[in-house]
């Protein structure tokens, strides 16, 4: 009985990420007659599943020291509104323009669309390439015109000298919405949460 007391607010904690001190009007512990979604079961099977029962803003966060990038970018869930990454700005963009300069980063390097609940990235016949590492470390090359499906925890490699280099996050921003002009400041860990 000892045991239940230490373990299941660790359980509870690792269920809410962590944010089980915003929990109102509840007791800091599960209960074992707590029950679980319906849909458990399918969230840890599938990750399209869970990603699409999150309500979370999705952004591409810069990786590494070397980066040229440094500012995280903001991935729509409007499917009207691709965003299009290159190294030169897009001005009559459908849909949002985000610029890195590098050398290894093509005019229109890739494009991300959101359909049916999930995120596409297309390479744009970008000329120096673009990688794609999963959850388990494995590395793939998009070809030019391919698309692929990717995930939270996936890095997006521009270019071959590893310094446009992105991980995909998930985040939900309670104080704040994004906008194209908005910056995130994150000072505060009480303002968002990362998945």
């Amino acid at each position: 009985m000892m045991m239940i007391e230490y373990v299941m607010p660790l359980m509870l904690s690792w269920v809410t990420c962590g944010n089980g001190s915003k929990l109102e009007g509840r007791t800091l512990q599960c209960r074992l007659s707590d029950r679980a979604s319906d849909q458990l079961r399918e969230w840890f099977t599938y990750d399209d599943t869970l990603e699409k029962a999150m309500d979370a803003d999705w952004f591409l966060c810069p990786v590494g020291d070397a980066n040229v990038a440094h500012n995280m970018i903001f991935l729509s869930r409007d499917e009207n509104k691709p965003c299009l990454i290159g190294s030169v700005p897009l001005l009559d963009s459908p849909g949002e323009s985000i610029t890195i300069a590098s050398q290894q980063v093509s005019k229109i390097h890739y494009r991300i669309n959101y359909v049916d609940g999930a995120f596409f990235l297309t390479n744009t016949r970008s000329d120096y390439g673009t990688w794609i590492t999963d959850n388990k470390g494995k590395r793939r090359r998009l070809f030019p015109n391919s698309r692929a499906h990717f995930h939270r925890g996936y890095v997006i490699e521009f270019g071959a000298d590893k310094r446009a280099l992105f991980g995909v996050k998930m985040m939900e921003i309670q104080a704040m919405k994004m906008s194209k002009k908005d910056e995130i400041e994150l000072g505060n860990d009480d303002d968002f949460s990362t998945y």
